[in-house]
């Protein structure tokens, strides 16, 4: 831990294979009851009005950028989806040793590729991670994990997008848990699709 103030605390995660730390920033709304892992890249998608309705529901938030700014130019569109979820798997399970994290039902929101990271992650900790959203993902690029993946998932796809919606349909049909496509027509609608779902399923 590197800083505190109040009910947010910083981290530092050794990552696995290596010297590289990645930062995440934890808020504990007072009388939490769950806990969502926001997982992004740098200059991807922003989910800071997302994360303030999470936190107005009494859920908790773990913000983390699995790369940083140098890392994410160099690999450009090439991004290794496994090596994501190894970083995910490392960042989840401090949680779990954390004695203010530890017994919270955990879930991860995430957008973009880093969406099929997250169910990679889940597929491995189907006791940890109880909650998926993907937000305008590419989750059927997880195609051989989605089958063993347990947890709750969203896939929320903008309302026109004919090509990400197939793609999200037919990745969907692989789960075995619940599971839910939600269209969203601005950022407000998906927004509330994402607390939505997280505060059905996640609840001590």
């Amino acid at each position: 831990m590197v800083a505190a103030s109040g009910h947010q605390r910083h981290y530092y995660v050794r990552l696995p294979a290596g010297r590289q730390l990645i930062s995440t920033c934890l808020y504990l709304p007072v009388g939490t009851h769950g806990l969502v892992v926001v997982a992004t890249l740098p200059s991807h998608h922003d989910f800071c009005s997302t994360v303030r309705g999470l936190h107005r529901a009494g859920l908790a938030t773990a913000q983390v950028e699995l790369m940083d700014r140098r890392e994410a130019s160099r690999l450009g569109h090439s991004l290794d989806v496994r090596l994501l979820a190894n970083r995910l798997d490392c960042l989840v399970s401090m949680l779990q040793d954390e004695p203010e994290t530890r017994e919270l039902p955990m879930g991860i929101l995430a957008a973009g590729p880093v969406a099929a990271s997250a169910l990679l992650s889940a597929s491995r900790c189907p006791t940890a991670i109880e909650a998926v959203v993907s937000y305008a993902g590419q989750p059927d690029v997880a195609f051989d994990a989605l089958a063993d993946v347990q947890a709750s998932c969203r896939f929320i796809v903008p309302r026109g997008d004919h090509l990400t919606i197939r793609r999200n349909q037919l990745a969907l049909k692989l789960l075995a848990g619940d599971r839910d496509l939600a269209l969203f027509a601005n950022p407000w609608e998906g927004s509330l699709l994402v607390q939505d779902w997280f505060e059905r399923y996640l609840h001590l």
